[in-house]
């Protein structure tokens, strides 16, 4: 029987297990791009932490899921790096993760999120929908052979 999810706030030593899960989570659908696409990730602290929040889900003491959101002017922030580990999937605990985020979010007074996802990442684009995430746009990445989902949702 696996133990309970306990989300708390980042903390710099979760560092290292941020960036596995980041990884992993997006291999996962032949996502993961690397370089300037992961720049945030070795700046927690001022990326997220000053105007938002980064917040990980632990069980037993390991890091199984993550989730953040910044400023991206007033008002509006950007939820980013959602990941739940694989072994932990389709137990509600990425929904907890995005649930916890949204009400940091209103409670910083943000009433617009907005993300991206990948036409790779499917159950990435039905989770959000479900959620209330509209779709604003996609964008060709030739390079990288992908498309850029972007969505949008008001909250209270």
């Amino acid at each position: 029987m696996m133990s309970k999810l306990k989300i708390r706030r980042y903390r710099k030593s979760d560092n290292k297990d941020v960036w596995k899960l980041h990884i992993l989570g997006l291999e996962q659908f032949k996502a993961y791009l690397g370089g300037k696409w992961d720049k945030d990730l070795h700046d927690i602290e001022n990326v997220y932490l000053k105007n938002g929040d980064f917040i990980v889900g632990e069980i037993d003491e390991k890091v199984m899921a993550m989730g953040a959101f910044k400023k991206i002017s007033d008002g509006k922030a950007e939820i980013k790096r959602i990941r739940v580990h694989p072994d932990c999937q389709r137990k509600g605990f990425g929904q907890r993760i995005l649930d916890e985020l949204e009400k940091r979010a209103a409670k910083m007074s943000y009433k617009i999120l907005q993300l991206d996802t990948t036409n790779k990442q499917i159950p990435a684009q039905k989770f959000f929908e479900k959620n209330g995430y509209v779709k604003t746009k996609t964008e060709r990445l030739e390079k990288h052979n992908l498309d850029m989902i972007y969505y949008k949702k008001k909250i209270k």
